[in-house]
């Protein structure tokens, strides 16, 4: 399997169409990572493309030193900041988060209350601000490492170490106002 530094340089080349095979890896990663911050599945449909097309566009700019899925969330990272920006407060939709298959053996009332968990988790998350839901969704969510999260946000490992930690101390603090 041809790896994402090659693909990139086929593309710098001029094989643009190549962009269709980094699509395939990492659509459904960048959906996934921009819904968990905007709950928004049109607006995080665009963002992927966008991130795609600010590929093409910045080809030039890439490097090829480091890992090619933490240059394109810097991508990410940036177009979430600026339509954010942009926004203010984005529109989050209420709708069920991301579905998981069921676990082996588990009832039906099992099944009800890891649903209810997870949309009240996912709740308490969008009333993070985005800095801090940002850092839990690439951390926790999405389970990058921390260097990986580090380059992606622009900061230090332990930057982001701290960001994480006190991230989820307010989110635990969300949940127990919620919960009463």
């Amino acid at each position: 399997m041809i790896s994402d530094n090659e693909l990139m340089l086929k593309i710098i080349n001029g094989d643009t169409d190549q962009i269709g095979l980094l699509f395939e890896r990492y659509n459904k990663m960048l959906f996934g990572y921009f819904f968990k911050l905007t709950k928004n599945q049109e607006m995080s449909e665009d963002l992927v493309s966008d991130v795609f097309l600010k590929i093409l566009k910045s080809k030039d700019k890439y490097r090829g030193d480091g890992i090619f899925r933490v240059w394109m969330f810097r991508i990410a990272h940036s177009l979430f900041v600026d339509l954010y920006n942009k926004n203010k407060r984005l529109v989050v939709r209420d709708s069920v988060f991301l579905n998981e298959p069921e676990s082996e053996g588990e009832d039906s009332h099992q099944m009800i209350e890891r649903s209810e968990n997870k949309k009240l988790v996912h709740q308490a998350l969008l009333r993070l601000n985005e800095k801090e839901r940002e850092v839990i969704v690439l951390s926790k969510l999405d389970e990058m490492k921390y260097k990986e999260v580090a380059e992606i946000l622009n900061c230090s490992e332990e930057a982001v170490k701290v960001r994480t930690f006190r991230a989820l101390k307010n989110l635990k603090n969300v949940l127990l106002k919620m919960q009463n």
